[in-house]
């Protein structure tokens, strides 16, 4: 049925008759499959077939005479509208997809063509649609987009979606502040529950997120792993307000499968227009910040600001020096001696240096933490260690004594799948007796993963070499696994040393630490000794070894082959 105001045809003769039939055909055939609309020149409507009824679930008559706004599902913005109607005002057809709502409030599109019509002098007089439903389709893509823009764990929005939502509101200028999320040491569980298990637990955390965050302007994504990001408008409150609201709730644990997992986070928070003009540096920055956080002990948020910049340029230009520097062998190792308690000189302690070519003289408390960061320590290491096997005979033949020399391995060298093949390939390589080299391990290294500590030092032990823990007390000194590893000697911190002659808490440290070091049966080394006092002090002690300014500074090869073999 067709739904207009129509008029009796009188007369016309048999071929205008033939005529309308034809035409009439066309408009049956079409309503039985199209949804149909006729407007005029203002886009009135003047005529809709049932299938128009059907879908808009409206009457005819509530739909002649009004314009297609009565269905306008605010979906698409003016300038589509703009654009379809510029396009038909010229004459021209124009065909797209449109979302519009039904009486009932639903939602449902069309494939839609507009078709102008020109009376007899040339003006544009009506408009006919002939519209199909892609709902369904449009459905499925929808189901379909969703899970590519979906994070399948969490349901939150995925490290895609982000970025899409991202970049449109920087074409836009709209301002936000972006909050990226860390879990504090979420491995751990993930490596003592499983990936399964794990993933539930980010499924909470996820839903905990967006219960403090429930507003649909403020995008809630999942990045990947245990890292989250939230967009922030500036209208929805103040950032640190939202922050607390984060931690508060994390304050209780999550409870899952009758046990209880306390969360921490770190959260680096960055802003736009501020701090980026493309996705790719904003997201730099809010990962610097967050990094910040963890370095700081875990647990807080930093803000990124301009100075930061300046470390992470410096940061970049150090690592691709190190680079060039390793590849051309550009180091240095300086040597400072090591006395024993009757002063007699008997090993050395090897310290890298590293005057770059670009940057000049580096600390190396600035570049060994990137060079542990990026792997480059692993190159690293045994570049130094080569050095130091070469060094050790010139220095035994200078001073004309067998002295030893200490080497320090960091974390990722300890844990290099290779590293006790390599050391005793090189050791073979330069003909030098294991047994006079001292590797020097961290307490944080030591408690790493104890079983396979305890093998490896093992392994250096039935080749002759020695193995020190380093800076004592500063870690996690526990008598527990200290009772357990097979060292030879303990370093104690020069933090505790400095004191150690005006602070009787101090000295109760260190006296503590050699007795216990003594009855476990190693040696003690104490670090950062300065005055003939702190000397005095730790022979009274019973101290072993002594190290420091007091004895001689680190010195390069030349130097340290004139150092003297014995101090009073």
């Amino acid at each position: 049925m067709f739904h207009e105001k129509t008029t009796p045809i009188d007369g016309g003769g048999a071929q205008l008759q033939h005529t309308y039939k034809e035409v009439f055909d066309i408009l049956h055939a079409l309503n039985q499959k199209s949804i149909i609309a006729i407007t005029d020149q203002n886009g009135i409507i003047t005529f809709v077939n049932d299938k128009f009824c059907e879908i808009s679930q409206y009457e005819s008559h509530e739909l002649l005479g009004k314009t297609h706004r009565i269905v306008n599902s605010n979906y698409h913005d003016h300038l589509f509208f703009e654009d379809m109607w510029r396009t038909i005002g010229k004459g021209d057809i124009w065909s797209g997809e449109v979302r519009n709502r039904a009486k009932d409030g639903s939602y449902y599109w069309v494939d839609t063509t507009i078709v102008p019509f020109r009376d007899t002098e040339g003006e544009l007089y009506q408009f006919i649609a002939i519209r199909n439903d892609i709902t369904e389709k449009k459905n499925l893509e929808e189901t379909l987009l969703k899970k590519t823009l979906e994070d399948p764990v969490t349901g939150l929005h995925n490290a895609n979606y982000f970025e899409q939502v991202v970049k449109k509101r920087m074409h836009i200028g709209e301002e936000f502040y972006l909050l990226y999320i860390n879990i504090d040491d979420f491995k751990r569980i993930n490596e003592s529950l499983g990936v399964q298990h794990s993933n539930e637990i980010l499924k909470i955390v996820g839903e905990r997120l967006r219960e403090i965050i429930p507003n649909d302007n403020e995008v809630i994504t999942r990045i990947h792993g245990d890292e989250f990001a939230v967009l922030l408008d500036p209208a929805y409150g103040e950032v640190e307000e939202v922050i607390e609201s984060i931690y508060q709730v994390f304050e209780e644990p999550i409870t899952y499968k009758q046990s209880f997992y306390y969360m921490t986070l770190s959260i680096g928070v960055t802003h736009y227009p501020t701090y980026g003009d493309t996705f790719e540096d904003l997201m730099q920055t809010a990962f610097h910040a967050v990094k910040l956080a963890k370095a700081k002990g875990k647990n807080q948020f930093i803000p990124f600001d301009s100075s930061m910049t300046i470390n992470i340029n410096r940061k970049f230009e150090i690592k691709n020096c190190l680079h060039h520097s390793i590849q051309n062998q550009c180091f240095q190792v300086h040597y400072q001696p090591q006395f024993n308690k009757n002063g007699e000189l008997e090993s050395f302690e090897a310290l890298v240096r590293w005057n770059s070519e670009t940057l000049g003289f580096v600390p190396p408390d600035e570049f060994i933490p990137i060079a542990e960061e990026t792997g480059l320590i692993i190159p690293l290491g045994y570049l130094l260690f080569a050095i130091v096997l070469q060094d050790l005979p010139k220095l035994q033949q200078s001073l004309q004594k067998p002295v030893k020399i200490g080497f320090n391995l960091s974390m990722k060298q300890f844990f290099d799948d290779h590293l006790f093949t390599n050391i005793q390939s090189l050791c073979k390589k330069y003909k030098i007796a294991p047994s006079f080299i001292k590797l020097e391990i961290t307490e944080s290294v030591a408690i790493k993963d104890p079983d396979i500590v305890i093998s490896l030092i093992k392994q250096f032990k039935d080749i002759g070499m020695e193995v020190e823990l380093d800076d004592y007390g500063t870690g996690y000194s526990s008598l527990q696994y200290l009772k357990n590893l097979p060292i030879t000697s303990v370093k104690i911190d020069r933090s505790f040393i400095q004191d150690i002659t005006n602070s009787s808490k101090s000295r109760a440290i260190v006296d503590a630490t050699i007795h216990i070091a003594h009855e476990l049966g190693f040696h003690v080394i104490a670090e950062g000794v300065e005055t003939a006092e702190q000397v005095a002090c730790l022979k009274d002690l019973k101290c072993d070894y002594f190290q420091g300014y007091y004895f001689g500074k680190p010195a390069p090869l030349e130097s340290a082959c004139h150092s003297p073999t014995f101090v009073e």
